[in-house]
């Protein structure tokens, strides 16, 4: 059944899923004629302070998953950025809310919770995971995300992690993913989530040959910039941690704190590099709780 109203009456943004510094003026620039495009093809200020959430799963009680955020988490994260948008709206930064692998939870949970919330996101799904698996959506659940506004794009064709991939294969995921997106739900596919968030230079040159003009990663704290003929986006990954005082530091922090938080991310990627890239993701996949073996090639 299509949701065309939120949960609490109020009439739906517009389809693009970037939220605004102003409700209200989206309340009036909202065109029903549009809701059925996809939005992931409206790109994002590049502004040196917008910032983009990543989430994964949305669990209904805690989980052991790093990635694995509750229902109630959700909740409480979406209601901090609509007090923020409505009583501070020049102190927040541009805010989009993204969601990576197209785990179903994602429709059970968190589409309810955006509908009542009023709020539009990005699905990166995994496209060769999409009806084969029963954990993940349907086309038919994609299809109805379009329909209400949200944006379907690629997060690869198997998970893998393309940067571990001769380019010949990669390529392939990448035309898979993209080819079969376009085709089963009618969208044009041109922004991607990259597996495991990780990329190299040839990588980002094989996402512009292919066709896709938007790359994420999960790079936290990437200011958005024009890389190898693609727009690269950051995002901050939504841990089980996470919680609504935290989520609100995020969104309003100052340049100061987005300097240190930069420097913190910076470590990590030191210690990525003096490890090597399979001995640190095998610890964080202990450290996750998740192993996950396509990561470990």
């Amino acid at each position: 059944m299509r949701r065309s109203r939120s949960a609490l009456g109020s009439p739906v943004l517009p389809n693009s899923p970037f939220t605004t510094r102003s409700s209200a003026r989206a309340i009036v620039n909202d065109r029903p004629d549009d809701r059925t495009r996809n939005g992931a093809g409206e790109p994002l200020a590049s502004s040196d302070d917008s910032i983009i959430v990543a989430y994964h799963e949305i669990c209904v009680e805690p989980s052991g998953y790093l990635y694995a955020v509750t229902a109630r988490q959700l909740e409480d994260h979406l209601r901090v950025l609509s007090e923020l948008i409505q009583n501070s709206p020049t102190k927040i930064p541009p805010t989009l809310i993204t969601f990576d692998d197209g785990h179903i939870s994602n429709y059970n949970y968190a589409l309810p919770l955006l509908e009542k919330y009023s709020q539009r996101a990005i699905f990166f799904v995994t496209a060769g995971w999409t009806g084969v698996r029963d954990e993940v959506m349907s086309w038919s659940q994609l299809r109805e995300l379009i329909t209400l506004g949200h944006s379907v794009a690629s997060h690869g064709w198997s998970h893998v992690p393309l940067t571990r991939c001769p380019l010949a294969e990669a390529r392939q995921e990448l035309e898979r993913s993209k080819a079969t997106l376009e085709d089963r739900l009618g969208i044009a596919a041109d922004s991607i989530s990259l597996p495991h968030g990780r990329w190299h230079d040839a990588l980002l040159d094989l996402c512009a040959q292919v066709g896709y003009r938007r790359v994420y990663t999960s790079n936290a704290w990437m200011t958005s910039r024009q890389r190898d003929g693609v727009q690269l986006y950051g995002r901050l990954m939504m841990r089980r941690s996470t919680e609504a005082a935290e989520f609100r530091r995020l969104l309003t922090l100052g340049p100061s704190g987005r300097l240190f938080r930069r420097a913190q991310y910076g470590t990590k990627e030191l210690a990525r590099r003096m490890l090597g890239d399979r001995l640190y993701h095998r610890l964080w996949g202990l450290m996750a709780g998740r192993y996950d073996p396509d990561a470990m090639r």
